[in-house]
């Protein structure tokens, strides 16, 4: 079975934090631009508190990644450097 992706897991957390109380709202008869307000309110903030565990592992996967992308060719610049003389 495939691992969900790091990213597409906080994407998705972050997406239903945003749609589970804007729906709410909506149901509350709360005016559609009013509700997407408050629901990007309450997404930011519970996003914020519940979710940093998982954006913290987030951000160092993607700065191993691009450390790692990065080492993978030391020197590239240099020898472009060299060889436009």
């Amino acid at each position: 079975m495939k691992k969900i992706p790091l990213w597409l897991t906080y994407t998705l957390l972050r997406v239903a934090l945003f749609v589970v109380p804007f729906a709410v709202l909506m149901l509350f008869n709360i005016t559609w631009w009013i509700s997407a307000i408050l629901a990007a309110i309450i997404g930011l903030s519970s996003s914020y508190i519940f979710l940093a565990r998982l954006r913290n592992r987030m951000s160092t996967a993607i700065y191993e990644a691009r450390a790692k992308q990065k080492s993978a060719a030391p020197g590239a610049d240099e020898t472009a450097e060299d060889s436009a003389k």
